[in-house]
C-alpha cells in the first residue's frame, strides 16, 4: 500500500512539474520549436535537447500505468512539442496529407528528408494556421532542403481541386509520391445517426479517393509515380471475423467501414495503373502514438509514430516494391 501511495505521489508531482512548465511557456507566447537535437535554454529542460521533455513525458506516461489516469498527456506532448513530434517524426497523426515534391524519395522523418537540399516538400494541412507553424520550425532548424505549406482539406472537394492545381503549376518538377494519410477516427457525437458516419467516410474514404483522383494528372508527369494509403488493420473484412485478433471487441464500425473502403480505393485504382510503372502501397503502420483517438498513447502499448513510418521510408525509396499491390502492414501482410 505505501509502494502504491508513493508511486501515486510521484506521478502527480512529476506532472504537476510538467504541466506548470508547459503553461509556463505557453503564457510567455512560446510557439515555434528549435532544433530538436540541439540544446536550447527552453522553459523545460534548460540545456538539454528538446528531445529530452519528449523522454521526460514518456516516462511519466509509464507511471499511469497502475491505475492512475491523467488528462490524455498527448495533449500535454501536443502543446509542448506536438509540433516536432508531427513533423520531424513524421508522426502519422491522421489528419494531415503529406505530399512529396522530389526526384529522390527517400526520407525517414520531415527533418531528414530536409538534410537534402536538392529535396523541396509540400507539407499538407488542413489549418493554414497550424500548417504554418510547423513549417515555420522546420524552417528554424535551418536544414538545407525546402519546405512549403500546402493548405489541403480531404473532406472539401473545392479544397482538393484547388491544392492539386496548385501542385501542378510547379515547373519543371514532377509530384514523385502522394501520401495519402488524412483520416479521421470519430464523428460528431452530437450529430444525426445518419451523419456521423457520413463524415468518416468522407474524409477516410471519399476523400482518399478524390485526393488520389486530383492529383493524377501531375503524380503521371513522373516517371515512376507513387501512392501510399495510410490504412489500418481495422478495414480488414476478414480479420473482423477473427475472434483472436487485437481489438476484436473494438466496435468502431464507422472507422472500420471507412477503412475498408479505402481498401477497395487503392484496390481499384491498382488494378487501373497495373500496365503502367505505378507503384500503389496499401499500408498500415499499426497501433502508434497519435491523435487519432485517446487510446493512441504509449500507456495503452502505442509504439512511438517515429517506428510505424519507417517502412513507408523503404516504400518511397525503392526498397518495398514487392509489397506494391499488397495491403502490407509494420511487420508483415494483412489478409483482405
Amino acid at each position: 500500500m505505501t509502494g502504491d501511495i508513493l508511486h501515486c505521489y510521484d506521478a502527480v508531482v512529476r506532472g504537476l512539474d510538467i504541466w506548470a512548465r508547459i503553461l509556463k511557456w505557453i503564457t510567455s507566447g512560446g510557439r515555434r520549436l528549435p532544433n530538436l537535437n540541439k540544446p536550447e535554454n527552453h522553459p523545460w529542460v534548460p540545456g538539454s535537447p528538446w528531445k529530452a521533455f519528449h523522454e521526460e513525458i514518456q516516462a511519466w506516461r509509464e507511471l499511469q500505468e497502475r491505475g492512475l489516469w491523467f488528462p490524455d498527456t498527448s495533449v500535454a506532448s501536443h502543446a509542448a512539442f506536438g509540433q516536432a513530434e508531427q513533423f520531424a517524426y513524421v508522426n502519422l497523426v491522421y489528419h494531415l496529407s503529406l505530399l512529396f515534391l522530389n526526384r529522390d524519395q527517400q526520407w525517414h522523418s520531415v527533418a531528414e528528408l530536409l538534410d537534402d537540399a536538392g529535396k523541396h516538400v509540400l507539407l499538407g494541412s488542413r489549418s493554414v494556421e497550424k500548417g504554418t507553424i510547423a513549417v515555420e520550425d522546420l524552417k528554424s532548424c535551418s536544414l538545407p532542403g525546402s519546405v512549403e505549406l500546402l493548405q489541403i482539406d480531404t473532406s472539401d472537394d473545392a479544397s482538393i481541386v484547388a491544392a492539386a492545381k496548385t501542385v501542378e503549376a510547379y515547373v519543371p518538377f514532377s509530384l514523385e509520391a502522394l501520401v495519402n494519410n488524412a483520416a479521421t477516427g470519430y464523428g460528431d457525437a452530437s450529430d444525426t445517426m445518419f451523419n456521423q458516419p457520413n463524415a468518416v467516410f468522407r474524409t477516410n474514404a471519399a476523400g482518399a479517393y478524390a485526393t488520389a483522383e486530383a492529383f493524377e494528372p501531375v503524380l503521371r508527369k513522373s516517371s515512376s509515380p507513387r501512392i501510399i494509403y495510410v490504412t489500418s488493420g481495422a478495414g480488414s473484412l476478414s480479420r473482423r471475423l477473427e475472434a483472436n485478433t487485437p481489438f476484436y471487441k473494438v466496435r468502431e464500425p464507422q472507422y472500420r467501414v471507412s477503412k475498408a473502403v479505402m481498401n477497395m480505393t487503392a484496390a481499384c485504382q491498382m488494378v487501373d495503373y497495373q500496365e503502367e510503372d505505378w507503384k500503389e502501397f496499401l499500408y498500415c503502420p499499426r497501433f502508434c502514438e497519435s491523435n487519432l483517438g485517446p487510446q493512441n498513447k504509449a500507456s495503452n502499448g502505442a509504439k512511438p509514430a517515429s517506428e510505424g513510418a519507417k517502412p513507408m521510408v523503404d516504400m518511397l525509396n525503392g526498397k518495398r516494391d514487392d509489397e506494391a499491390g499488397k495491403y502490407s502492414h509494420y511487420g508483415g501482410e494483412y489478409p483482405w
